[in-house]
């Protein structure tokens, strides 16, 4: 696409600007919107990415303009301020952000020029700068309008997309908050323990969050099946069912998940997590309980197993973790540090020994490191209450 641009930037200013040997320090070419591909891809792929683009369009540029090593300088340095300034853009309207820095370097660059040729006066400089400034003005809006195009036609999240799904009025979460409140809060809570434990191991923070509070949307289906909807576990719709279908029920709600996502447009990456968030794990509780009512061990775990596959990704893997740490800690009834890292350890070790997450590419310094991401966020939320007197006991007193 940059390279399009250039191609009729260079025809357009050749038919609109007059070339005369009185005015050769005017550069039609200036007004080439240049940057656009440098701040694209750093927005979808990272600054790495955008800074060999950059040097390919640069020396593109340089030579087909006859090989010039000063509109190389210009459009590298200014593709670079861009892509740097542009790299962890989260609000669309942050693109306007990066105007101000990539005029101030394109500014400087054609000062430097005119001093070189001895041509440098206000109105040389004038015209050239306004010529730049329009340049990179529209480089900025024409990368705002292809960014999303680009986001469907590669399948990429970018941190402005995942800023707009972590807006709790999504349907989405709407939903979730008004016809599953348990799992709603639930989800929150493991967001800010991904958030936590991500930020620890060098993941992406945003991601794990975001992801996490659409992991359990599957619930919406069938609330009152799980037990954090429930006002007491004695009326839990369980009871009169057999712990098999129970189970299939538990383990419906990842698929559940996926399918709602799809009806709403979330993107892929988190599709995939809503899926793996389980792994192949057993459902452990209606298992042990199928065991004990079949005398004759017939019972097969494969049929009280999550369909998988196991996390792919580390933000796959936290929510995996997180999502079983907020659930146990909640049972474990006890703001205890001590007890909580132990709890937190013993979740991460069990999953790791039965394979769960064999291809999230986690080491074990990286276990190590969500622990103590995580420890922070479980002592905030189960930390220990002053019991405050009653009016009644003011009055003995």
């Amino acid at each position: 696409i940059q390279v399009i641009i250039i191609r009729v930037g260079v025809f357009v200013t050749s038919r609109l600007f007059s070339v005369s040997t009185e005015v050769t320090y005017l550069i039609p070419e200036y007004i080439i919107p240049l940057s656009t591909c440098s701040l694209l891809a750093a927005i979808l792929f990272g600054f790495e990415i955008s800074f060999i683009l950059t040097l390919y369009i640069s020396i593109f540029f340089g030579i087909l303009m006859g090989f010039s090593q000063h509109l190389f300088l210009y459009t590298f340095l200014g593709g670079i301020v861009s892509a740097f300034f542009g790299r962890n853009i989260r609000y669309r309207l942050h693109f306007f952000k990066t105007i101000t820095p990539v005029v101030a370097i394109s500014g400087i660059v054609i000062i430097l020029w005119l001093l070189v040729g001895y041509k440098l006066t206000f109105l040389l400089f004038l015209q050239n700068f306004g010529l730049s400034f329009i340049s990179v003005v529209v480089s900025t809006f024409l990368a705002m309008m292809f960014t999303p195009i680009f986001e469907r036609l590669f399948d990429i999240t970018t941190d402005m997309t995942l800023v707009e799904l972590s807006d709790m009025n999504h349907p989405i979460l709407k939903r979730l908050s008004i016809e599953a409140a348990g799992t709603y809060n639930h989800s929150v809570l493991v967001g800010n323990l991904a958030e936590s434990a991500a930020v620890k191991i060098g993941a992406n923070p945003l991601l794990a969050r975001v992801a996490a509070y659409y992991h359990d949307i599957g619930k919406i289906e069938k609330t009152d099946y799980f037990v954090e909807n429930c006002l007491t576990v004695d009326k839990s719709r369980h009871t009169k069912l057999t712990p098999s279908m129970s189970a299939l029920i538990i383990c419906a709600h990842v698929k559940d998940g996926v399918e709602l996502a799809k009806k709403y447009n979330v993107p892929k990456v988190i599709q995939d997590i809503i899926l793996q968030h389980h792994g192949t794990s057993t459902v452990s509780y209606f298992y042990e309980k199928a065991l004990e009512l079949d005398p004759h061990k017939q019972v097969q775990e494969k049929d009280f197993s999550y369909p998988g596959p196991v996390p792919q990704t580390r933000e796959a893997a936290i929510i995996m973790l997180a999502d079983s740490v907020e659930a146990a800690a909640r049972s474990l009834g006890t703001s205890s540090p001590k007890l909580l890292r132990e709890l937190v350890k013993k979740i991460i070790r069990d999953k790791f020994l039965s394979s769960q997450l064999d291809q999230s590419d986690l080491t074990l310094r990286d276990l190590d490191e969500i622990v103590e991401g995580f420890m922070p966020v479980l002592q905030g939320i189960f930390h220990s209450r002053i019991e405050y007197p009653s009016r009644e006991k003011e009055n003995k007193v």
